[in-house]
């Protein structure tokens, strides 16, 4: 299957998934293929960290990140979070 066909099925697929953490499945099966495989969430982005988890839909993360990011505040400081601030343009 090509690419396109790919990621035409992964789109229809995640219109069928019934839960965050099934489309998280989906989405990191095929951003593998590009080499994303290391960390990925699916979130809407606060205003401050404070209220992040009522913001974290489906994660992907190693062990222990997602407890330090918010005890170091990296939310604050993030610089994919910045960007997502002030564009929805991807990049």
């Amino acid at each position: 299957m090509d690419r396109v066909a790919e990621f035409f099925d992964t789109i229809r697929l995640i219109k069928l998934a019934k839960k965050p953490d099934d489309i998280m499945q989906l989405l990191s099966q095929f951003a593998a293929q590009f080499g994303f495989n290391k960390a990925c969430a699916i979130t809407s982005i606060p205003e401050s960290h404070h209220n992040f988890e009522q913001y974290s839909y489906a994660e992907k993360w190693p062990a222990g990140w997602h407890e330090r990011y918010l005890e170091h505040g990296y939310l604050d400081d993030d610089p994919i979070i910045a960007r997502l601030r002030v564009s929805k343009v991807p990049f």
